[in-house]
């Protein structure tokens, strides 16, 4: 085979079958290990379409690119004791979560709501063991307005500042013998 029929064999155009990347094993000659497959389309030798990407790790992402990287519309699974649990479905941009998404932590908790650059940023719903919280996120804490809902049954709406209830707001506090809130201002 000529360099031109290789050259032309080896370049990543148009819908393809899976690739395999691998790394040469220290200290043996020809022994390699598997650190990644691609299934997807390729535009100009990089991911760029809808493909399926999967790590030696085995983290899978499924979804569009773009020169590369994950952009559009993806899901983004993890191995979590032998089994692939979703960690993030949502829109995606330069590889972060960017847009509306849901992300789903390690510990049960999960976000739905809208992101930036990676980080929960503007309206959304966090919902956690210690409670569910509607509202503001700015650069990943709650800031602004919002309503939060303990496990007590106590019910908070007002101001938050990085993760901090501050400012004007409304806290009701659950009255376990009579089934009812009862209301305390505050600032």
């Amino acid at each position: 085979m000529d360099s031109a029929t290789r050259d032309w064999t080896s370049r990543k155009e148009g819908p393809r079958r899976t690739i395999y990347f691998t790394k040469k094993l220290p200290g043996s000659a020809n022994s390699y290990a598997r650190t990644g497959q691609y299934l997807g389309d390729w535009k100009a030798n990089q991911y760029d379409g809808k493909g399926t990407f999967e790590s030696a790790n085995c983290t899978r992402y499924v979804g569009d690119w773009v020169a590369g990287k994950r952009e559009g519309s993806g899901t983004l699974w993890v191995k979590v004791k032998d089994e692939l649990r979703k960690r993030y479905v949502g829109q995606w941009s330069e590889n972060h979560p960017h847009g509306r998404g849901v992300y789903y932590y390690p510990n049960g908790d999960h976000y739905s709501g809208e992101w930036k650059k990676g980080v929960r940023h503007g309206a959304g719903t966090l919902q956690a063991k210690a409670g569910v919280y509607e509202g503001a996120f700015f650069n990943n804490k709650k800031h602004g307005f919002g309503v939060l809902d303990l496990p007590n049954g106590d019910h908070f709406e007002g101001m938050f500042v990085e993760d901090m209830k501050e400012g004007e707001g409304v806290y009701f506090y659950f009255d376990k013998d009579r089934k009812t809130h009862t209301k305390r201002c505050g600032r």
